[in-house]
C-alpha cells in the first residue's frame, strides 16, 4: 500500500514538473503580448509548395497582419479581412478556431482551457511546446511552437489541420514597441477606396 501511494505521488510530481516546464516556456511570451506593448513579427509561411512572407503586430488580444495576398485587422471583437485579388473586405465576429486560422499566435490565448500541452523537445537553444485541442471538431488537429531560450520569443509554429494539410510559420524577426491605440487594429477604410465591404456578422 505504501509503495502504491509512493507511485501516485511520483506520478503527480512528474505531472506538476511538466506543467511548470510548459508554463515557464510560455509565460515570457504571454507577458510581452499581454503587457500593453506591441510585438511585431516578420514571418514566412510554407504550405505544400506555396510560401509567402508577411508581418503581424499584436497587442493583447488585438492584431493586424499583412501578406501580399491579404490583410487582416482584429480589435478584440470584429475581424476585417481584405483580399487583394477580389478587391473586397469581409467583416466577421470570428470564433476561436477562425481566429487561430488567421493568426496562429492566437493559440496562446487561454491555451490552458483550449489545449492539452506538453514540452515535446528541449535543447540548449530552444524549447518546443506541443498543443492538442481539447474540443472535438477543431479545424486544427495539432500545433507546436518552438521558442528561443535566449529571446523567449517564437521561432516557428507548425500546424496540422483536420484535413491532413500542414503549414509552417517561420519567424524571421521580432521587435517590441510601445503599445498601439485600439484604432490601429481596426480597418482603415480610407486606404481602400472603392473596395466592396461584405458584412457577415
Amino acid at each position: 500500500m505504501k509503495r502504491f501511494i509512493l507511485y501516485i505521488m511520483c506520478g503527480l510530481a512528474a505531472l506538476c514538473a511538466c506543467a511548470q516546464s510548459v508554463e515557464s516556456a510560455l509565460s515570457p511570451v504571454l507577458g510581452k503580448l499581454n503587457g500593453g506593448r506591441s510585438v511585431t513579427v516578420q514571418f514566412r509561411t510554407e504550405a505544400g509548395d506555396a510560401s509567402t512572407a508577411g508581418s503581424l503586430t499584436q497587442c493583447r488580444e488585438c492584431f493586424r497582419m499583412h501578406t501580399p495576398q491579404m490583410s487582416a485587422w482584429y480589435d478584440g471583437r470584429t475581424l476585417w479581412t481584405y483580399s487583394d485579388a477580389a478587391r473586397e473586405t469581409s467583416v466577421t465576429e470570428p470564433t476561436a478556431d477562425e481566429l487561430m486560422e488567421i493568426n496562429p499566435f492566437d493559440i496562446l490565448n487561454n491555451y490552458q482551457k483550449r489545449f492539452t500541452t506538453r514540452v515535446a523537445h528541449r535543447s540548449p537553444a530552444s524549447t518546443t511546446v506541443e498543443f492538442t485541442p481539447k474540443a472535438k471538431g477543431s479545424a486544427i488537429k495539432s500545433a507546436s511552437m518552438t521558442l528561443s531560450n535566449s529571446t523567449k520569443m517564437p521561432q516557428a509554429i507548425d500546424l496540422t489541420f483536420s484535413n491532413g494539410s500542414r503549414m509552417r510559420i517561420a519567424v524571421t524577426s521580432v521587435s517590441e514597441d510601445k503599445g498601439s491605440a485600439k484604432s490601429a487594429f481596426t480597418y482603415p477604410s480610407g486606404r481602400y477606396p472603392n473596395v466592396e465591404i461584405i458584412d457577415l456578422r
